[in-house]
């Protein structure tokens, strides 16, 4: 099997903004992909639940989870036009701090933005 062959599946919430990170440099590279919604309460995700981790990409029968690790590894093994990931060092490293620092403040927006619907569906 070439490095780029495989099914391509993204598990994940729809709505999650990590999960549409992957999705984003999925089809940036044109990479034809499923997505698997996940739902934990039924128990149907087995490799997102051993992971604890949202999203994960499952490429034929390799697993990465981490939205970060998911746009680097798309970035290697579909390597042709446009890159994802700089190149060069200083670069690569600068857009990795940013892309921690964003998924830091979203990750805080994300959760509470996920708490206040789930107190207004108790309240319901």
């Amino acid at each position: 099997m070439a490095k780029s062959d495989g099914k391509v599946k993204v598990m994940g919430r729809w709505h999650c903004p990590f999960t549409m990170r992957a999705r984003i440099a999925l089809n940036i590279k044109s990479v034809n992909y499923e997505l698997v919604e996940a739902r934990p309460w039924d128990g149907q995700s087995q490799v997102l639940h051993e992971s604890k981790s949202n999203p994960v990409m499952v490429h034929g029968d390799k697993s990465i989870c981490e939205s970060l690790n998911i746009v680097e590894y798309i970035d290697e093994i579909w390597p042709y036009a446009p890159s994802i990931v700089p190149s060069d060092p200083l670069e690569r490293v600068t857009a990795r701090f940013w892309a921690g620092y964003l998924k830091d403040q979203v990750l805080h927006i994300y959760d509470l933005s996920m708490q206040t619907h789930s107190q207004q569906l108790d309240e319901f």
